[in-house]
């Protein structure tokens, strides 16, 4: 039952809105209530796309897409395993993303892409890349998803308490590699059951715990940037927080929709209480027009609007509610939904964002944020499935 309610569920999804003409991405333009503001979801995909070039950035734009155009493949559906890939096709822009990527991996390659140092960031096409397989059924597909995984579980380097690092040459915690690893985790042992898919189900929370434990600032109830190794940024980023909170709700739905959810009870309470943790964070330092600043606890004279932080924080706080219930801060998402609606200008681009490579200046000029479009969609997935569940 569950299965058809998911099928009827995207089958819904694709027609309850009519626009002009067709487009990939069009059919999810519209919003779950009148008079929110609207967000021309077409126009923030085509640039997604068009400017995405880094591992991390395809992470985020695979699963946006999935997410924003086949809720029913995405971990927060009700019936996400296995993927029902009859009924709801894997969108045209994923396979124009990972095939291009896995063909170019070599035999020697140990990860789907170079990361540049990050050990964790090629990890996170990893969900896309298994879900892919399940249409293509390629052997070389299957064998790049197994040298990824073990490139974590065995040669990355590791804490004494079993934390995989997110840099390849020393331990070091950022907690961007919340998103990359714990989903790809558990979503691999979603997909592969038995007793391996269950260990890494736990691993998946195991990881989000020890991140937190390395990261979390409980007087703030924020997550630091970057601790450990051999410099660190303690300040409580937006876009930081904002990774940590929608990769441990990912963890959450993938764990909730498994075959081990009802054997890993307590591992899904941890998980809510952590992202709620970084909600009431956040929120609590929003000011009235919706705005989360790029440091979150810093006054206004010394920090800046952040759009795309806004969005993803924003975006884990509608998944959070469609999956408990608790409405608390729904208000605010609402009030940040808007803000970041209103940060788009007429070419579908986000404004108000920071650099994603400095951390710490605002976009100036023609920079623009290709995770930050990514986490438009992912915000607008998220916004129209809680309005779903009412």
């Amino acid at each position: 039952m569950a299965r058809l309610y998911a099928a009827f569920l995207a089958l819904y999804t694709v027609a309850d809105v009519t626009l002009a003409k067709p487009s990939p991405f069009g059919k999810h333009a519209q919003h779950a209530r009148a008079g929110a503001p609207y967000i021309n979801t077409d126009l923030v995909a085509q640039n997604a796309i068009a400017i995405t070039n880094q591992s991390w950035e395809y992470g985020a734009l695979t699963q946006a897409l999935i997410e924003l155009e086949a809720p029913a493949l995405s971990v927060f559906s009700l019936s996400p395993f296995p993927p029902l890939t009859l009924v709801n096709p894997i969108p045209d822009a994923v396979w124009d993303i990972i095939t291009p990527i896995l063909d170019a991996e070599q035999p020697d390659d140990f990860a789907f892409i170079d990361g540049a140092g990050a050990a964790g960031d090629p990890s996170s096409i990893g969900p896309a890349v298994i879900l892919a397989n399940t249409v293509a059924n390629n052997k070389t597909w299957d064998d790049d998803v197994e040298k990824q995984l073990n490139h974590l579980l065995y040669d990355v380097p590791h804490s004494d308490e079993g934390a995989i690092s997110q840099r390849e040459d020393e331990v070091q915690y950022w907690a961007d590699a919340v998103y990359m690893m714990p989903p790809f985790l558990a979503y691999w042992g979603a997909m592969t059951g038995g007793a391996n898919g269950t260990e890494q189900l736990k691993n998946a929370h195991l990881q989000c715990k020890l991140y937190r434990e390395a990261l979390f600032d409980a007087d703030a109830s924020l997550w630091r940037h970057i601790a450990g190794g051999s410099w660190q940024l303690n300040n409580h980023w937006a876009t930081g927080n904002a990774w940590a909170a929608f990769g441990i709700v990912r963890v959450l739905a993938t764990i909730q929709a498994s075959d081990a959810a009802d054997e890993l009870q307590s591992e899904q309470q941890d998980l809510i209480d952590w992202v709620n943790e970084i909600l009431k964070g956040s929120y609590q330092y929003q000011t009235s027009n919706g705005t989360i600043f790029n440091d979150i606890d810093l006054p206004e004279d010394q920090t800046f609007a952040d759009s795309a932080g806004t969005a993803l924080i924003t975006a884990a706080a509608y998944r959070l509610a469609a999956i408990t219930g608790d409405k608390t801060y729904i208000k605010n998402a609402e009030t940040s939904y808007e803000f970041v609606a209103n940060s788009i200008d007429g070419d579908g681009w986000l404004n108000h964002a920071v650099n994603p490579l400095t951390f710490n200046t605002p976009l100036t000029g023609d920079i623009r944020s290709p995770e930050g479009q990514s986490f438009v969609l992912s915000l607008v997935a998220a916004r129209k499935a809680y309005y779903l569940t009412l």
